[in-house]
């Protein structure tokens, strides 16, 4: 019953092999938790996480500048006590300036 095909031939003869096992060291209690802790942590991310932190930090950076910007015109009303302050109030210039195109 022996067969001529190369094939048959060289899994026979695999099966047949005496194979030693290869002996692996474990692993210090460190180096395994710290394995282990990646590969949790790999799974648990997602491919967009690095989208997310980009846009929270635009939302944080857009926040600040909001912030900054009250704070700065706070600050100038509170200097601009005067009468010359509606100058430089942009809805006080465009009814100025509507109350004069409609006068004319």
């Amino acid at each position: 019953m022996a067969s001529a095909d190369p094939l048959d031939r060289l899994l026979r003869s695999a099966a047949q092999a005496k194979i030693e096992a290869h002996t692996v060291q474990a692993l210090s209690w460190t180096a395994e938790a710290k394995v282990l802790g990646a590969w949790r942590t790999s799974r648990l991310a997602s491919a967009t996480d690095s989208w997310l932190a980009f846009f929270r930090t635009g939302v944080a950076v857009a926040g600040a500048a909001a912030l900054l910007t009250v704070l700065v015109t706070l600050r100038n009303e509170g200097n601009n006590g005067s009468d010359a302050s509606f100058v430089n109030d942009e809805v006080a210039a465009t009814h100025a300036a509507f109350n004069v195109a409609v006068l004319n």
